[in-house]
């Protein structure tokens, strides 16, 4: 027989050491052996797998190395059990009441999903972390706001920003409530709630709380921490959302400064640096250099996340837009649907960033006079943005203004005129009457008057 001559212990040797695994009929054997046993050796069971990865993440990486997205190619191995192990607690605790378990392992292991983009298991992890800590403490502890900071990140990931915004107040409130004003987790805390505001489209409040952080880690930091940085790459995206590129440009090169000398030049915080700069240098017209600043960001990403993370997706949008604009059409092309299919992988049908990949598939198709196909990606886009985000949203308004453009090619001039009014409502209510997207927006709805001689309305 085949499986007399199969090995049911699996060894492999790899450059970091040698991997052991049991083949699937000893997994079948012991699954059939535990259903025998009583509830207490099945709360042992899981309390014990989730403490051996833990421990297994821990030896790996030590003094909490596990936080630093850096280190993710290290736990590769691991990851896919970890799916699996958070499926197996899932069925065992809708059947049984939930075992102790300790709330820095059920983190540690969370985060490791988040690191390698499995973000709904990472949310499990972080869910049940909070729910047992919850039912042996207060609501106000400290460990709680931390719990709630991990949540609030892995939803505003995943695109749900309101339930993001919930959980990075909630933490916020513990925060404010148990430590002093000027504490540097008050300023992590308005960190976060920053970072969800901008996704919300209020860029005044991010800026405020963006504002409110730097402050506080410049009072007991000093200048040179890697959180300044953060602040200073935080503020910078809200400056060049509200259309203060040479601000924005500044805040960037600060922050890529102190990310160079505190971690190193291959970090993922320095990629992400290079990727800020490349996008305001985009906006100044400055294509060449936005270019060399977003392929420094991808060769630091494929080297350390891997070709499949969505932050390597990021880049290769940042670059298909770039080269759209050089005229390289072969090559945006080819970056756009790069970005889309990793991202459509990693984040599924639904997610704001999927909508941001139709966006830029759609403005690229509609360069190439491809209108049908342009129109077709835009309307995704939008279908996208309305359920997630809401009827007022910014990032709305821009796909209304896309949708525009593309029926005004076609031709169709009402539907045109409709989409340009409606991208212009918003961007007035949201950004005010200053802004340059108002301004193109008018400059959108007076070309789409001339086009059936309305002139005097086009004036």
């Amino acid at each position: 027989m085949t499986i007399q001559r199969c090995s049911l212990i699996l060894l492999e040797e790899e450059d970091d050491g040698i991997y052991l695994g049991v083949h699937q009929v000893v997994h079948d054997v012991i699954q059939a052996l535990m259903k025998n046993y009583p509830k207490s050796v099945h709360h042992d069971a899981v309390s014990g797998a989730i403490t051996a990865f833990s421990q297994y993440i821990g030896d790996s990486l030590p003094e909490n190395q596990w936080l630093d997205i850096n280190t993710v190619a290290q736990t590769t191995r691991v990851a896919p059990h970890l799916k699996c192990l958070i499926m197996k607690i899932e069925n065992y605790i809708s059947k049984q009441s939930i075992p102790p378990i300790n709330r820095t392992e059920m983190l540690k292991l969370g985060q490791t999903c988040a690191h390698h983009c499995d973000f709904n298991s990472a949310r499990k992890y972080y869910e049940y972390s909070l729910k047992t800590f919850l039912q042996k403490n207060g609501t106000d502890h400290l460990a709680v706001a931390t719990t709630c900071i991990y949540l609030g990140s892995v939803y505003q990931t995943l695109g749900e920003y309101e339930k993001a915004k919930k959980f990075h107040q909630q933490s916020l409130n513990i925060r404010l409530k148990k430590l002093e004003p000027d504490h540097v987790k008050i300023a992590n805390s308005y960190t976060h709630l920053g970072s969800v505001f901008q996704k919300l489209g209020d860029f005044e409040q991010a800026k405020e709380l963006h504002h409110q952080a730097l402050k506080i880690y410049l009072e007991k930091l000093g200048p040179e921490y890697v959180d300044v940085a953060t602040s200073y790459n935080n503020l910078g995206s809200v400056y060049q959302e509200l259309g203060y590129f040479e601000q924005a440009k500044e805040f960037y090169h600060q922050a890529l400064n102190i990310y160079l000398e505190k971690l190193g030049p291959e970090h993922d915080n320095v990629a992400v640096s290079y990727s800020n700069l490349g996008s305001v240098h985009e906006d100044l017209g400055e294509f060449e250099q936005a270019k060399q600043f977003h392929h420094l960001a991808l060769a630091i990403q494929l080297k350390k996340l891997g070709p499949e993370h969505i932050n390597v997706a990021t880049s290769c949008s940042d670059l298909g837009s770039v080269y759209q604009k050089l005229g390289d059409f072969k090559q945006a092309k080819k970056f756009h649907h790069r970005d889309i299919n990793i991202t459509l992988k990693k984040l599924g049908s639904k997610h704001v960033n999927v909508a941001i990949s139709c966006s830029n598939l759609g403005s690229f198709y509609e360069e190439v006079g491809e209108f049908e196909e342009a129109k077709k990606f835009h309307h995704r886009a939008l279908d996208i943005q309305l359920k997630m985000l809401g009827p007022d949203h910014v990032n709305v308004a821009s796909s209304y203004s896309y949708l525009g453009s593309v029926y005004q090619k076609l031709g169709d001039f009402e539907q045109a005129e409709k989409f340009h009014h409606h991208a212009l409502d918003i961007e007035l209510k949201k950004l005010g009457p200053e802004h340059v997207k108002v301004a193109i927006s008018y400059s959108n709805l007076g070309s789409v008057y001339e086009e059936i001689g309305e002139f005097e309305e086009a004036k």
